[in-house]
């Protein structure tokens, strides 16, 4: 994985370059977590398929032990995540935090930081989007962790996003790392 410069990120396009990429949370250190007041996940994609409530023992077995250790929410810009949230909630003994306001949004780090007091606390975004949940915690502050999605897009909006999104992101850390 690649460290980016948190120092460094300036302006919109740099806010979409995470601090780290992984293939899986597996493969995210548990060192990544100390510190850290508050671990926003991301739903779709990044914690179950999408829309659905079904995860992988993998991912199930990963939160249970950052939730033992660290305050976690989890986000979801989703219009069924009210209907799943009990399930949600019950699957991974966290809270699945929903809002009118979505990710990227400032609002929404407003909300959740009303509840959770995040000034000067050090807080963690993971997550499948680059235009949501990375550029949501870039500009908020957060460390960010980018994972790869658990399940592959199956619309043409969503494939074009991915695509949009993947570009995107490979152009802007060749540019970054030839400065």
């Amino acid at each position: 994985f690649n460290r980016v410069d948190t120092l460094m990120k300036k302006g919109i396009l740099l806010n979409l370059l995470p601090d780290y990429f992984f293939n899986s949370l597996g493969n995210v250190g548990t060192d990544l977590f100390s510190n850290i007041d508050l671990v926003v996940f991301d739903l779709d994609n990044t914690l179950v398929f999408p829309e659905t409530c079904v995860s992988t023992k993998e991912i199930i077995r990963f939160l249970g032990e950052i939730t033992r250790k660290n305050q976690c929410i989890i986000l979801s810009n989703s219009k069924t995540a009210s209907k799943r949230k009990n399930e949600i909630e019950k699957l991974f003994k966290c809270e699945l935090f929903l809002s009118d306001n979505k990710k990227p949004f400032p609002s929404l780090f407003k909300e959740i930081d009303s509840k959770y007091d995040l000034k000067n606390k050090n807080f963690l975004v993971i997550g499948d989007r680059i235009l949501t949940d990375i550029l949501f915690g870039n500009m908020n502050g957060a460390v960010t962790i980018l994972i790869k999605p658990i399940a592959r897009e199956k619309d043409i909006i969503g494939i074009t996003k991915r695509i949009f999104e993947n570009s995107l992101s490979y152009t802007l850390s060749f540019f970054w790392r030839n400065k």
